[in-house]
């Protein structure tokens, strides 16, 4: 009973996933949602009847029987519930790299045309002035400090609403060079520039409807700004590495105890 139920079961969700436009993972691992479930839907049956048994049942599984289906669809969703989690964390991951990766490669890329065109200006020293570095470009690349406002913004959002983004930020600061660290920390700093970011806002950066999304600026760019600094700083870089970032590092794993404190932050 549980083997067929579960395969019917198993078969209907994998279509609505793909109706949905789920991940590939996910609707795949609902084809074998049958099998997986079918020991978990007995185990769940063998508890029930032991607990009915308790309560002084003389038939258990007679009593249980009309249920099976229900017993089956927990423990199929049980099942689902597990892939579907896997299957959503892999996908969000992949998402925000592919976000990251874009984003940080554009500031990085402004950056180096930056440098180009102005080769007797240390641009880098600019960056540790955000106030100057408006002024400078203000005078010889009006175009350039709107860009590098608006990229700060996106890696801002990305970091405080999108799922998984923290995580992957992290993996990726942990694989720069301490230059690359250093250029993505005083990127940043251009959010601290509040009359121009806001003076953004006014003049169409998000639309007319920008009222949301500059309270959203004004309420976190000081914490965001300061996650930054302490993420790309050398502390940092040694304390807060994780298994994964200790193997794209090439270091040797911390202690639990600095790791743990670091993923609290």
């Amino acid at each position: 009973v549980f083997t067929i139920i579960a395969a019917a079961n198993s078969v209907y969700i994998a279509w609505h996933n793909i109706y949905r436009g789920f991940p590939r993972s996910a609707v795949i691992g609902n084809l074998f949602r049958s099998a997986l479930a079918i020991p978990l839907s007995i185990a769940y049956f063998d508890g029930l009847c032991a607990l009915a048994a308790f309560w002084g049942s003389a038939d258990p599984a007679m009593l249980l029987q009309p249920g099976a289906a229900i017993i089956s669809k927990a423990a199929s969703d049980t099942v689902a519930c597990i892939i579907e989690a896997i299957a959503d964390r892999n996908n969000n991951r992949r998402l925000r790299l592919w976000d990251y990766t874009t984003k940080i490669k554009n500031i990085f890329d402004g950056y180096a045309r930056l440098e180009l065109r102005f080769p007797d200006n240390d641009v880098m020293d600019l960056l540790k002035e955000p106030g100057a570095l408006a002024g400078f470009l203000s005078r010889k690349d009006k175009e350039a400090l709107p860009n590098a406002i608006a990229d700060a913004l996106d890696l801002m959002y990305f970091w405080l609403y999108q799922p998984y983004a923290q995580q992957t930020l992290r993996t990726i600061v942990h694989a720069m060079t301490q230059e690359e660290r250093l250029l993505l920390e005083r990127t940043q700093d251009v959010l601290l520039l509040t009359h121009d970011v806001s003076l953004l806002f006014v003049e169409g950066l998000v639309g007319s409807n920008f009222a949301m999304a500059l309270s959203f600026y004004l309420s976190h760019y000081e914490r965001y700004v300061e996650d930054m600094h302490r993420l790309c700083s050398r502390k940092e870089q040694d304390a807060g590495r994780g298994p994964e970032e200790q193997e794209l590092a090439g270091k040797p794993e911390e202690t639990p105890q600095d790791a743990s404190a670091a993923s609290g932050e």
